[in-house]
């Protein structure tokens, strides 16, 4: 997500060759779409997999997971922020769906660039969150256990 996300930004009103011939770094392209989609739809898939093997994931980022008081405002942070932001794109997108060729603009910024941006917000949580819980003490807390598998 991150390099269509530079991508998109470095050919943006340019003409040079990489440009013209990436048709994955137009983000109005068919290519580009697919390619967020997947993405999207990959994150979602590991996000299922993630609460299946860390059922009260929630409990052991608020008690265990966050030692200091900036790792638990930074995990907060996220989420009072990712939340309310990816509910109103969500609606938004429910409301006035953009197609092929159609730009959206929402706060003086086009509608895949926030979406980029609510996806890579989504995996760096995700990422940090996964990382919190490698601890043995969070991972009891977090309710994983060998025999599910």
């Amino acid at each position: 997500n991150i390099v269509l996300l530079l991508g998109q930004v470095y050919c943006e009103g340019k003409n040079t060759d990489v440009c013209q011939e990436s048709m994955i770094f137009d983000p109005l392209g068919r290519m580009n779409r697919n390619a967020r989609f997947v993405l999207f739809l990959s994150m979602m898939q590991w996000l299922q997999a993630w609460t299946g093997f860390f059922p009260t994931w929630f409990i052991a980022l608020t008690r265990g997971g966050c030692n200091s008081l900036l790792t638990r405002v930074a995990h907060s942070l996220m989420i009072f922020l990712l939340v309310p932001a990816s509910l109103i794109r969500l609606m938004l997108w429910f409301v006035k769906p953009a197609g092929i060729g159609v730009v959206h603009h929402l706060i003086g910024l086009r509608h895949f660039l926030i979406d980029s941006v609510l996806v890579i917000g989504w995996n760096f949580w995700m990422l940090s969150a996964s990382m919190t819980m490698l601890r043995p003490e969070v991972l009891r807390l977090a309710g994983f256990s060998t025999k599910r598998f």
